[in-house]
């Protein structure tokens, strides 16, 4: 690994990237091995063989962990200070909830990441030394959320999630869409897609994000466009009458939860330690 000693950003997308490693079979071990130790309360992981579980089981957030494609919710935890690890899991579980009805779009009005990310880009210019902010999003289809779990089965919802990394460099994206028409967080890296961004390409990027949430309608071909933009995902080729997945929900209406880590320092990524039993 090749990192300036100030360069969390990258620093973290290592650790990502060693943990989502070659395989499948492989990341799905170290997942239950990092989701045990937080389960036990310990920083301590411990290498070895794990079982898969009976994830119904399991807490939701472990369910998820289970499933390697899943795996953004690891860029959090490896990212957040050991105070934080509680409130990032919590996120995790509810980062894919409509506001409740009586409250509506005001509370999270859905240019909440747009002003995240504006005052996490002015901490990294600062001149004293730029600081990192790594930000957990969830996309929310309220539509399909507040389905009756019989018509859920007749659509595809486009609630999705990811985290981006803002610091001295630029930005960095991690996301996974746990279908067959998208890429997994393993497939995402490789591919390239995490490099970093620098402020004209992070700028650009939130400008076509900022459009894809400011929508309200059915879906259209500009709002496929913007998802096959910001996340290689083309849900027009893949979804409806005659194609391999269900149609989308009938109207579009995103919601976004955002869930803030300031000041990310290298002794946050450190907080974890492998014990291979050597």
């Amino acid at each position: 690994m090749s990192a300036e000693p100030d360069d969390v950003l990258t620093v973290l997308h290592w650790k990502v990237a060693t943990l989502v490693g070659q395989t499948p079979a492989g990341a799905t071990g170290r997942f239950l091995a990092l989701s045990t130790a937080i389960r036990n309360r310990s920083l301590v992981i411990v290498k070895g063989y794990y079982p898969l579980p009976n994830i119904y089981g399991l807490p939701q957030y472990e369910r998820s962990m289970t499933s390697w494609w899943r795996g953004t919710i690891f860029v959090l935890l490896l990212a957040a200070p050991k105070h934080n690890l509680d409130a990032a899991i919590q996120f995790y579980q509810d980062s894919m909830a409509p506001p409740p009805p009586a409250q509506g779009l005001a509370v999270h009005p859905r240019h909440t990441l747009r002003v995240a990310y504006e005052v996490a880009k002015a901490k990294a210019e600062e001149a004293c030394g730029g600081r990192t902010t790594v930000v957990g999003v969830g996309l929310v289809d309220m539509q399909y959320m507040r389905m009756k779990p019989e018509l859920q089965r007749l659509f595809t919802a486009f609630t999705h999630e990811l985290v981006i990394g803002i610091g001295p460099r630029g930005m960095r994206i991690w996301q996974a869409w746990p279908h067959s028409f998208g890429m997994g967080l393993r497939e995402w890296i490789s591919g390239g897609h995490a490099g970093i961004k620098d402020w004209k390409e992070a700028d650009e990027w939130m400008d076509v994000f900022d459009e894809l949430t400011m929508a309200k309608s059915s879906w259209t071909p500009d709002v496929n466009a913007m998802f096959l933009e910001c996340f290689k995902i083309d849900f027009s080729a893949s979804c409806g009458v005659g194609k391999l997945q269900r149609a989308m929900t009938p109207e579009y209406q995103p919601y976004i939860n955002i869930f803030r880590l300031e000041d990310v320092g290298l002794q946050d990524l450190e907080k974890f330690i492998w014990n291979t039993g050597k």
